[in-house]
């Protein structure tokens, strides 16, 4: 009996040991379980927290992910770290979730912390089904997204103000349907209310046909399609008013993205006061232009530092016969003058630079065997600002008229350009008129900066006599709101002088997004300076002719209108009244008047106007050979004939002997042309040898750059998978121990592939192989460019998603694919922190040149650091290698960016970047498709 209870005894001992090695085995896989749940709260991109149903915290995951949740909140109430104003809010819902009335719960609430700030962030609320009276929280910082919301909301009032006010007509453009429209625009376009504005269509606010002839349905579309792809443009556009009259105006147009819709953005400024101006300075300049291309005397215009800026077409015709000069435009002056002349040149042009006018006359014997006295005269031109920016250097044959003087004042600038109107100046006063801020522009109209004005007031900034105007507008503004005022008035710049200002002026002090009085101000200094100038050049055109040593008559309808001094003088008329009541045939002899009346009909029929020779006659009836030289001037109301009269009887004599001497010249010519046309092949020939050698040089520096930087990704990879041997070997299982191994057998497998691909490449380089696209599969390659670097991103956890349909056919260079493709995600993990993700995205296109041949476009996505824009710029310039350090301190040769180029341009490709700082980068390039 004893025995079978000592029997009975170890039986029992030994069911209990058993019992007690099966517990401790399913402890340690429970503690294994527990591991990898908490594991995988550690990689949820939200803060997961569980609570008891007393509102403790039990358990938070990523520590100091979201304000200050760290092991303080352990064992702390749920309740204790929620905003008070919220706090009912939160426990509502949680109990909700404990009496089983509600299985999910998600609100919006504030959170304060230790330090007392305070976040607002979303939370989602379940109950634990595994343990029941637990609850999951799943919490969301949403701080970012309030304050960007807040501030879009101000931005939207502050702009929509500064909309209605601006001096320029704004219109919002949806497809063919102005959708909104300012103020300014209902005065433009002579509307009375918005409502009856935005029925029109965009095509019924334009004539048929622009100025330049398009059509202006055609070039609308055209000029959409521009935007939408680049964003802005601006032109000069030509509108119909609501009473049908013309409208000529400035346009800029852009484009924004609304609620995932498309829009215009057109502002339109009046230019109709601008283009009469215009047309009258042409119409002046058109007149100055013709008679300075005409006439016999040598003009031009030299800067300071001898330089010929201009000259006109007697210098070509009188510098060969008289000087035997040619003139060509850029090079010094000082080439034209022999070593006789050379110091009375210089010393009278020194006299001209420093401000005082001068002339010399000097008798010479011309290249064509005549002799001359001829007339050089000097004189400056001077800048608005006082100072002379150049010389009129001036020759004139006075060898029959010397006596005379020449009394021309030449136009300070012949060429004055227009300028387009500066963009408006934004300001806001506060309610005591003081500056509190101004458009985005370094300086104001007036020269200031926002912080000289701020404490300044009218006497400092606006000419005397216009303060009181100035004030009762600001009067008037103050006491009507929102309406708009406008103010012609002088402006003090801060360099002392004045300019003339259009301000429009909106009392928006009770607007909370402005709070202040919008001045829209516009500088309308140029368009008096041309009415100046209009004025002006009418009277430098009226004395030009008067005292013109040429004779020169204009005619309209066969029948003098205007004749000069010399006029009267070749002709031998006592007065103009004498010459005018008199036809131009009357100065014509008899046997040449059919040739002019045959030359002026085809003239009229062609618009060919060429100078002709004839026989003229005086008033005493005696007759000379007459040079005529006749010009067509189409003004707006009238078509006018202005000739210019040169005895030319002692010329004809030197002809023949002008003529063998140009032939002569023109064989030398060509034998200089035959040489300089040798010489120029040999230039091209050494060129092109050292663009080629240039090549083969770039071509080997980045050969051994680029190994350097490829080989460090999969030997990183072999380092890590090394290091986890040394550290591990012992604990690891032998499956581990397999695992790790036949990693190591892929990377090296992996390292073979990538050592024979930048070989290949050498060899490409260099001519030794040649590009060689076949069909391949786009997802099966990428797969291979992703095995060789996943090791480096499983060492930082980082995802790698392929998203590349798994059909998708290319026609490319493997070798030259897989580099492209791997070097883009080693660029990615290296500047992703651990944790982030990469995707992979490819898609059909149509190329830039031709929409039928289709390219597919391949992205590589990560959710990194980002790039700064100022690197941006650089990444694919060889002269501009950047290597920047990961985000664990990875090291890079900065080359493998530019290699991706190369190789994409190669394949007929184009590579691109996008990134935002803090948000990720994006690398797009396009490769043709099977």
């Amino acid at each position: 009996m004893e025995n079978d209870n000592i029997i009975a005894n170890q039986i029992s001992n030994e069911d209990l040991l058993k019992e007690i090695e099966l517990l401790k085995k399913e402890n340690a896989d429970l503690n294994k379980e527990n591991s990898r749940l908490k594991s995988a709260f550690n990689f949820f991109p939200d803060v997961l927290t569980i609570i008891d149903q007393d509102y403790h915290i039990i358990y938070t995951s990523h520590p100091n992910s979201v304000g200050e949740i760290d092991k303080r909140m352990l064992n702390k109430s749920f309740l204790d770290f929620i905003y008070s104003e919220d706090k009912n809010k939160v426990k509502d819902a949680i109990d909700r979730i404990i009496n089983c009335e509600s299985s999910f719960e998600h609100i919006e609430y504030r959170i304060s912390f230790f330090s007392g700030m305070t976040m607002w962030v979303d939370s989602s609320f379940a109950p634990n089904k595994n343990e029941p009276g637990l609850i999951l929280v799943a919490t969301r910082d949403l701080s970012s997204q309030k304050r960007r919301e807040e501030e879009l909301f101000q931005t939207q009032k502050k702009y929509r103000a500064i909309f209605e006010g601006s001096n320029d007509a704004i219109l919002i453009i949806s497809g063919e349907q102005v959708v909104d429209c300012n103020l300014k625009a209902l005065h433009l376009f002579g509307y009375e209310s918005k409502e009856e504005f935005l029925k029109n269509s965009i095509y019924e606010m334009h004539p048929e046909i622009q100025p330049d002839g398009r059509k202006s349905l055609d070039y609308i579309q055209e000029l959409a399609d521009y935007v939408y792809e680049n964003g802005y443009t601006s032109l000069n556009w030509l509108f119909r008013k609501k009473d049908k009259t013309e409208l000529h105006a400035r346009i800029a147009i852009n484009s924004f993205e609304y609620s995932g819709k498309h829009y215009l953005q057109v502002a339109v400024r009046d230019m109709s006061d601008f283009m009469q101006i215009q047309q009258s300075m042409q119409q002046s300049e058109q007149q100055l232009d013709v008679i300075l291309d005409n006439t016999q005397q040598i003009f031009l215009l030299i800067d300071k530092n001898y330089r010929i800026q201009i000259f006109n077409r007697a210098a070509y015709i009188y510098g060969e016969r008289i000087l035997g000069i040619f003139i060509e435009q850029g090079k010094s002056v000082l080439d034209y003058i022999n070593d006789e002349f050379l110091p009375d040149f210089i010393k009278n042009f020194n006299l001209a630079v420093n401000g005082k006018p001068c002339h010399s006359e000097r008798y010479i014997n011309g290249k064509d065997g005549r002799s001359y006295w001829l007339n050089f005269n000097y004189t400056p031109v001077f800048s608005d600002d006082g100072q002379i920016h150049s010389i009129i250097y001036n020759i004139r044959d006075i060898t029959q008229q010397k006596e005379a003087e020449l009394k021309l004042k030449h136009s300070e600038d012949k060429f004055r350009k227009i300028m387009e109107f500066s963009p408006d100046v934004v300001t806001i006063l506060n309610k005591d008129m003081k500056l509190i801020y101004h458009s985005e522009r370094d300086f104001s109209l007036l020269g200031y900066s926002l912080a000289e004005l701020e404490d300044s007031d009218l006497k400092f900034v606006a000419h005397p006599e216009d303060i009181d105007l100035i004030k009762n507008v600001m009067f008037g503004a103050v006491e009507n709101p929102n309406e708009i005022f406008t103010v012609v008035y002088r402006g003090i710049h801060k360099k002392g002088h004045y300019i003339w200002i259009e301000s429009k002026i909106s009392n928006q002090l009770d607007n909370p997004a402005i709070k202040g009085i919008i001045v829209s101000s516009r500088d309308i200094t140029e368009r008096k300076k041309y009415e100046i100038e209009l004025k002006n050049s009418e009277e430098r055109f009226r004395v030009l002719l008067d005292y013109s040593p040429l004779a020169i008559s204009i005619s309209r309808e066969f029948r003098d209108v205007y004749v000069n001094d010399a006029f009267l003088k070749l002709f031998g008329y006592d007065s103009i009244e004498e010459a005018l009541n008199c036809t131009i045939f009357d100065k014509i002899a008899p046997e040449s008047r059919d040739y002019v009346i045959r030359h002026m009909k085809e003239q009229g029929e062609n618009g060919i106007v060429r100078s002709y020779e004839i026989m003229g006659m005086k008033k005493d009836g005696s007759k000379f050979v007459m040079e005529v030289i006749p010009a067509i001037i189409k003004l707006s109301n009238s078509v006018e004939a202005i000739a210019y009269f040169n005895d030319i009887t002692e010329r004809k004599k030197y002809e023949l002997e002008r003529d063998k001497f140009i032939q002569e010249l023109q064989a030398s010519n060509d034998m200089i042309e035959q040489e300089s046309s040798r010489i120029q092949n040999l230039n091209r020939r050494l060129e092109e040898s050292e663009r080629k050698l240039k090549e083969l040089n770039d071509s080997k520096d980045k050969f051994f750059s680029i190994i350097a930087h490829d080989l460090r990704s999969p030997m990183t990879g072999f380092y890590s998978i090394a290091d986890t041997l040394s550290d591990h070997l012992e604990s690891l299982t032998q499956d581990e121990i397999k695992s790790i191994v036949q990693s190591i057998k892929t990377s090296a497998e992996s390292l073979f592939e990538l050592l024979d691909t930048l070989l290949t490449w050498a060899r490409t380089q260099i001519g030794r192989i040649e590009f060689e696209p076949f069909l391949l599969n786009l997802y099966n390659e990428s797969e291979k460019a992703i095995e060789i670097v996943y090791a480096n991103a499983a060492n930082k956890k980082i995802d790698i998603l392929n998203q590349i349909p798994k059909n998708l056919m290319i026609e490319a260079d493997k070798y030259m694919l897989n580099t492209i493709i791997r070097n883009l995600l080693t660029n990615a993990i290296k500047f992703t922190n651990p944790g982030g993700y990469i995707s992979l995205n490819a898609s059909e296109i149509g190329s830039l040149e031709n929409q039928f041949d289709k390219f597919i476009e391949v992205s590589v996505t990560d959710s990194g650091v980002g790039i700064d824009k100022m690197i941006l710029d650089k990444l694919f310039k060889l002269e501009h290698k950047i290597s920047t350090r990961g985000t664990k301190n990875e090291k890079g040769s900065g080359l493998g960016l530019i290699l991706c180029k190369d190789f994409v341009e190669k394949h007929g490709g184009k590579i691109y970047v996008e990134s935002q700082v803090g948000e990720g980068t994006r690398f797009r390039f396009t490769i043709p498709k099977a």
